[in-house]
């Protein structure tokens, strides 16, 4: 009866972590520059995505929580996921396929 009961609870725990929605925190993998571009590689996660002075690259289907450029673009291919998107003096290239939830 025990066992059971712990075959039945470990179920139960795996079924919830694996019902779990994704974070798109990316565990803090922050990449930042000061006068050179930065890049996402395709299916990556990420934290923040920024640069000063340079371009941000977001490859295809790679998941951040933030791209941001100052005097710069950012450039986004096919299926990626982005939680915010910004630029000041700059442009934004967003390829088909793209999910933003907020945009600036």
């Amino acid at each position: 009866m025990k066992f059971f009961a712990f075959v039945a609870a470990v179920l139960i725990a795996w079924f919830c972590w694996a019902g779990s929605p994704v974070s798109m925190a990316a565990d803090g993998r922050d990449v930042s520059s000061v006068n050179k571009s930065v890049s996402a590689s395709p299916g990556e996660s990420y934290g923040a995505l920024s640069t000063v002075n340079g371009d941000v690259r977001v490859g295809r289907g790679a998941t951040a929580s933030e791209a941001k450029t100052v005097n710069g673009s950012i450039h986004v291919e096919d299926d990626a996921r982005l939680a915010n998107v910004s630029t000041v003096n700059g442009s934004a290239d967003i390829a088909e396929g793209v999910s933003i939830q907020d945009g600036a």
